[in-house]
């Protein structure tokens, strides 16, 4: 049922759904056909994985705001790119590039470089940039009119975004070249200081190897110590060969005794002497080789000038005590260099100690100094390898976008907009879904009664439908008996006769709830169908503002029921002849200046009672019921009221309103009669 009720509003429907759908069609497809062709040209760059510029730099201690932004590649976003790519010096330059003109001919701006709706009502030039189905790809768009400009686009800002990446990159670097350059020169110094500080320390000193020099102070303390040892034992050898010689001689010649005095006289005089020549060990080179020598030539001098002295003196001993002298000569000058030697490896070995108490000092100091100077050394010759690197980088600058896929020019038959095909398929479909919507809609905000089938809902007795006339025929009397009109005219009256089978209804009134609903054409037809029957059947029009059964018959209008009522003419004057036999008419007549007064006045009533009598029906056409009350007065006065509807005009809130009417008048009406269904 729900289907069959949805199939009736297609078809009461049908007109705004046909004219919806061609409508919306029509327009798409002519719009598909006159709108201005826009191609596109696409270029695809590949965006690969930035180089590590920035961990260089940050090896170096560039601080993390200098550095060239960097993404890990495991999370790497492709919106700075798309961004970067459409930037306005870019943009700009490309306008500039191709000459790129707006829809109004001027140069196109900046603003007006991205796809919008806008472009397609009034096409001009644009980019779009997005990325290609979550790759490492980025699809550059181009729009125009012209086919090879739109190639152009695409291709020419894909080259520029490459020329702006390799010189970001080629900026990035030299602030590094820069950085790493001004770096070096402060290096450079530190690292000489250090140096000079070294070598300075190494003269203030004396140091050239401090473990080799420590190893050779603990050598040479030990020589000292050794020769010491070796010296002292010399020293007692010679006391004890002095002693020993002094006794074998004392008391065995007069002259022995002077002889040891006087040499030993000659020996201190030798030895001030040689102090007064500055024959002594030089500090400055405390070696004990040199030392050997020094104390070997002291020994020399005294041997010769003991020797001399001895001479002089002429001294006369036995050839027995001659061996003994020169023993004894000996043995007092390697006391005497024994003596000088111990003094001097004594101070040596002192010198030597304190030295080497100094070794810690110096260690720490030449270790602080070594530090300093290796980290200097290591950070300048990083740094050099890094300037290198970082020159040869910035001279064979590569970007890391490439045009893996220049645009082409477009087919001229594969225009971007307006696609024919996806707008026909759109306009038929928006076209269907328009026009049904329409078509429901306005069904559904409908009031009107649009069948039989409205009337349900109503405690209203339903005598009949009547079909829209054929133009010109409005009167049955026109129509063969076997057309629907006079068809549903005879149903209408037999169903009149069966309401009225219990309840004989001789004084019938017809009126509508609204104007135009065919009062006037139903009356006369009923009245028609009466008069074949054999009945004699008075038409009375009392709708009397706006009368119409005259018009109907051609009768004239001059003297009607206005005239009986108010007894300027009698019944048989104002009654005219409809030209069917059995069938009589009385016009409304002349409009009276309150009908309201007219038709509820006693008068009216003696007029219906003396029509009454001389007719077997009469049928009254009264004003539309909510309109005036003329139909509910006459009612005082007549059998039975019949309402007739009109279809898709009468609504639901007039029925309502006018059955609110009636029940409360007391009236119940023989049914209703639902005309041009």
């Amino acid at each position: 049922m729900e289907l069959r009720k949805y199939w009736e509003i297609i078809l009461r429907r049908k007109w705004i759904i046909i004219s919806t759908f061609l409508v919306i069609f029509l327009t798409s497809a002519i719009g598909a056909n006159v709108a201005t062709k826009i191609y596109e040209g696409k270029a695809r760059v590949l965006v690969e994985t930035p180089p590590a510029l920035s961990s260089l730099l940050s090896n170096l201690g560039v601080p993390q705001s200098a550095l060239p932004q960097q993404q890990d590649p495991t999370t790497y976003t492709y919106d700075t790119e798309i961004a970067l790519t459409s930037i306005r010096p870019l943009v700009e330059k490309l306008i500039t590039n191709l000459n790129l003109k707006n829809h109004s001919g001027e140069t196109l701006k900046y603003e007006e470089s991205d796809f919008s709706i806008m472009d397609l009502i009034f096409p001009q030039p644009y980019i779009d940039i997005e990325q290609y189905e979550e790759s490492a790809l980025l699809k550059i768009t181009g729009g125009s009119t012209n086919r090879e400009e739109a190639a152009k686009i695409a291709n020419e800002l894909a080259n520029l975004y490459i020329e702006d990446t390799i010189q970001r990159a080629r900026e990035s670097y030299k602030t590094a070249r820069l950085f790493i350059e001004n770096k070096i020169r402060n290096v450079k110094d530190e690292y000489y200081n250090s140096l000079l500080e070294k070598k300075e320390f190494m003269l203030k000193e004396g140091t050239v190897d401090l473990l080799e020099e420590t190893k050779d102070l603990l050598d040479y303390i030990l020589t000292l110590k050794n020769d010491y040892k070796n010296n002292e034992f010399a020293i007692a050898q010679a006391n004890e060969s002095i002693n020993l010689i002094e006794k074998k001689i004392a008391g065995k010649t007069p002259v022995s005794s002077a002889l040891v005095n006087s040499m030993q006289t000659q020996l201190n005089n030798l030895l001030v002497d040689i102090a007064a020549k500055k024959i002594e060990l030089t500090e400055e080179h405390p070696d004990v080789i040199q030392l050997n020598k020094q104390i070997d030539t002291i020994r020399s001098l005294l041997k010769e000038k003991i020797e001399v002295t001895i001479s002089e003196k002429d001294i006369s001993i036995a050839p027995v005590y001659e061996e003994l002298l020169r023993n004894l000569k000996d043995a007092y000058i390697t006391k005497a260099t024994g003596t000088i030697k111990r003094e001097q490896l004594q101070k040596f070995i002192d010198k030597a100690q304190t030295e080497l108490m100094k070794i810690p000092y110096k260690s720490t100091r030449y270790a602080e100094l070594g530090l300093s100077l290796t980290v200097n050394q290591d950070i300048y010759k990083n740094l050099l390898e890094y300037q290198n690197q970082v020159g040869i980088a910035e001279s064979m600058t590569l970007s890391n976008i490439r045009l893996v896929e220049p645009a082409v020019v477009p087919d001229a038959k594969k225009q971007y907009f307006p696609p024919k095909i996806l707008i026909y398929v759109l306009g038929v479909f928006l076209g269907a879904f328009w026009a049904f919507f329409l078509g429901f809609f306005i069904d559904y905000i409908d009031h009107t009664i649009k069948g039989p089938e409205d009337l349900k809902d109503y405690k209203l007795t339903f005598l009949g439908s009547i079909p829209i006339f054929k133009k010109g025929k409005h009167l049955v009397s026109m129509t063969d008996p076997n057309d629907p009109v006079y068809e549903a005219y005879h149903k209408v009256l037999t169903n009149i006769n069966f309401a009225s089978l219990e309840k004989p209804n001789k004084k019938l009134l017809i009126t509508s709830l609204h104007p135009l609903a065919g009062c006037s054409t139903t009356i006369a037809n009923l009245g028609i169908l009466l008069a074949r029957e054999g009945k004699k059947a008075l038409l009375v029009d009392a709708d009397l503002r706006r009368p119409n059964l005259h018009t109907l018959f051609g009768l004239s209008n001059a003297a009607g029921l206005t005239d009986l009522v108010l007894e300027n003419a009698s019944i048989d004057r104002v009654i005219q002849s409809s030209g069917i036999n059995g069938l009589d008419i009385l016009t409304a007549g002349p409009t009276p200046p309150d009908s309201g007064i007219l038709i509820k006045s006693d008068k009216m009533s003696g007029v219906i009672k003396q029509l009454e009598g001389k007719y077997d029906m009469l049928l009254f056409h009264a004003a539309p019921l909510l309109l005036k009350n003329d139909a509910l007065q006459l009612m005082k006065n007549l059998d039975d009221m019949i309402i007739l509807l009109k279809n898709k005009s009468t609504t639901h809130p007039s029925i309502v309103k006018a059955d609110e009417l009636l029940k409360n008048a007391n009236i119940s009406p023989a049914g209703v009669v639902l005309n041009c269904v």
